[in-house]
């Protein structure tokens, strides 16, 4: 099955790859806000093609680090790369499983990374207009507990309660 998810990645990001000018010339726009996690905001880096015709698949990068390190910035020149090949790329942040309140509980126990992703895909929805995103072409890789997220938004749907709310 992941086997499969990666062949389908591939020939998604080579099909798409001639979308853009030569020059590879790319808009790069950091700390955007696509939404709130309980008391947090959730931020994303862009990279888009600063050139170019028509609606952009788009790519989501999600971090890893077993649920207890990684950051956003760790796919920065990935995002650039797909960007040079006629990709809006991005790569998020969620809401990790480190920070403890004073009782000892988890604060943002698991689903609330699903729901985090979950809202990135549909701030880029949202938004597909302003940043010339193909709507119906948003596809997500990630590495470790980025790669479980991935799988996450990829196998589930609203009926699997996973959706959770996103200001």
């Amino acid at each position: 099955m992941f086997l499969l998810f990666i062949i389908i990645i591939a020939s998604v990001f080579t099909s798409y790859q001639t979308s853009i000018a030569e020059d590879k010339d790319v808009i790069v726009e950091i700390d955007i806000i696509y939404g709130r996690g309980d008391d947090v905001d959730l931020m994303l880096d862009l990279a888009r093609p600063a050139k170019g015709r028509g609606r952009f698949p788009a790519l989501i990068f999600i971090f890893g680090g077993s649920w207890r390190s990684g950051s956003r910035q760790n796919y920065s020149t990935e995002i650039i790369q797909a960007a040079e090949r006629g990709y809006v790329a991005v790569t998020v942040d969620y809401s990790g499983l480190t920070n403890v309140r004073e009782s000892g509980k988890v604060k943002y126990p698991f689903p609330a990374q699903v729901y985090d992703v979950k809202c990135a895909v549909r701030w880029l929805r949202s938004n597909a207009k302003k940043y010339r995103i193909d709507p119906n072409s948003i596809g997500v890789v990630g590495w470790s507990s980025g790669g479980h997220l991935a799988l996450m938004l990829g196998l589930t749907d609203s009926s699997d309660g996973l959706e959770g709310e996103c200001e």
